[in-house]
């Protein structure tokens, strides 16, 4: 098995959107009422805004979301700040979802998603004047690849902003979210990650570790396990084993063996 059929592997959910609709309670959700189901990463619209703020998008921009999983930020972006995004992920049931979540928040004019790698995009060089990449760093082992495409596909100047999480894999227990087994995951030292940055031509302006932001957003899990309670959870639109897997990323923030980062390039 390819480690790309690994990764659609674990995140595959045909299910997807019905479980969204469902956990929203309408078939016709407003982009507020979506806000808790369709963003999959530490801190949801909260991290999203931030990192926004930090790229200093400008409404008409034309933007790309590499790694967009269900359009929960694409949608999030081009809804407060005004710009085009156009979203690419590996997983066939997030596209699916994604695009028809913005035909029913009548976000489709905004937003576009196609199937496939971040390793190899099908957009033109110089296609984007920014770009963000939200949690997806963890599930690809070739990063040089990775920014090597979005440096490509970048206008000349333009911004790249990552929000991943970075550590010492070998002190992390699995699963985690974003990997059962730590042979399928690709988790770096934030040095690590800003010395592919660099050697794939960008220069790396600001960096910001937000462990504390972390912990504080999955202050309600942590006490639902203290309580006994999250084994018991069954939370819509989350992954499977969510106990096991939110447990495990609790205890590695506890043990800061991993942590979100930030780096914003150009």
């Amino acid at each position: 098995m390819s480690k790309d059929d690994v990764v659609i592997n674990h995140y595959q959910k045909t299910s997807l959107l019905e479980e969204i609709l469902a956990a929203c309670g309408t078939s016709t959700p407003t982009l507020d009422q979506l806000s808790a189901f369709d963003e999959f990463h530490v801190g949801r619209g909260e991290a999203t805004s931030y990192l926004g703020i930090l790229m200093e998008l400008t409404a008409g921009m034309n933007v790309l979301d590499a790694g967009c999983g269900a359009g929960g930020a694409a949608r999030h972006m081009a809804s407060r700040y005004g710009v085009n995004v156009s979203g690419i992920d590996l997983t066939p049931s997030f596209i699916d979802t994604a695009r028809k979540l913005s035909e029913i928040t009548a976000m489709e004019d905004k937003t576009d998603f196609v199937c496939g790698s971040v390793t190899d995009m099908p957009f033109e060089e110089a296609q984007f004047d920014a770009a963000y990449s939200i949690h997806v760093g963890m599930n690809v082992s070739d990063k040089a690849s990775f920014y090597n495409e979005v440096r490509r596909c970048l206008k000349q100047g333009g911004m790249f902003a990552i929000y991943d999480i970075c550590g010492h894999q070998s002190q992390m227990k699995f699963p985690m979210p974003w990997s059962a087994a730590a042979e399928d995951s690709a988790v770096l030292a934030a040095g690590d990650v800003q010395a592919l940055l660099e050697n794939s031509g960008f220069t790396v302006l600001y960096q910001e570790k937000r462990r504390e932001f972390a912990l504080e957003s999955l202050s309600k899990p942590r006490a639902m396990r203290e309580t006994g309670k999250l084994e018991k959870a069954a939370p819509p639109v989350y992954m499977e084993d969510f106990a096991k897997k939110t447990s495990n990323l609790i205890d590695g923030l506890d043990d800061d063996v991993c942590s979100p980062w930030i780096f914003i390039c150009r």
